[in-house]
C-alpha cells in the first residue's frame, strides 16, 4: 500500500504551506464535530467507501455543512442535495473549481474558539480520570 501521508507532508513542505496546514492526528469526537460544524465544507475525496459518503458525510449532513464528495458509485447514493456537489476524484480541476466557486452559506471557523473548547474538554477529561483513579 502506498504511503500517501509522506507524499502529502513532502508536498506541504515543498509548497511552503507549513503555516497554513495543521495535521491534527487523532482527536476527540467532540473536537472533530466542533471543527466540522465550523468548517466551510467537508471534502470527501476517497476512492472507496463502505457506505455512501462514509460516516463523515452523514455527520456533515446533520450539521448542514456543505459536502464535496468524489463521484464514486457508493457516494452517488447520497443523492442530490442543495449543499452537496460531486467531483471526479481523478480530475483535480473539478475539485479546484468547486473550492474556488462555491456559494454555500456556512459559518466561518474560529481557530481560537476551537483551541479554547478543545482545552476545556481536555481539562474536564483530566479531572474526571484523576477523580476515578484517585479513588483506588
Amino acid at each position: 500500500m502506498p504511503n500517501y501521508f509522506d507524499e502529502i507532508l513532502e508536498l506541504i513542505n515543498k509548497l511552503n504551506l507549513n503555516d497554513r496546514v495543521k495535521i491534527l492526528g487523532n482527536i476527540f469526537k467532540e473536537d472533530q464535530l466542533f471543527l466540522m460544524k465550523n468548517s466551510e465544507v467537508l471534502i470527501q475525496a476517497s476512492l472507496f467507501e463502505g457506505g455512501p459518503g462514509g460516516g463523515s458525510s452523514y455527520e456533515a449532513m446533520s450539521l448542514n455543512v456543505p459536502i464535496f464528495a468524489s463521484n464514486i458509485k457508493v457516494n452517488l447514493e447520497m443523492g442530490k442535495r442543495e449543499n452537496l456537489r460531486y467531483f471526479d476524484p481523478y480530475k483535480v480541476d473539478k475539485l479546484t473549481y468547486l473550492m474556488l466557486n462555491h456559494k454555500f452559506k456556512t459559518k466561518k471557523y474560529n481557530l481560537r474558539e476551537i483551541k479554547k473548547n478543545s482545552e476545556i474538554q481536555r481539562k474536564k477529561l483530566t479531572i474526571f480520570f484523576n477523580r476515578i483513579f484517585s479513588t483506588f
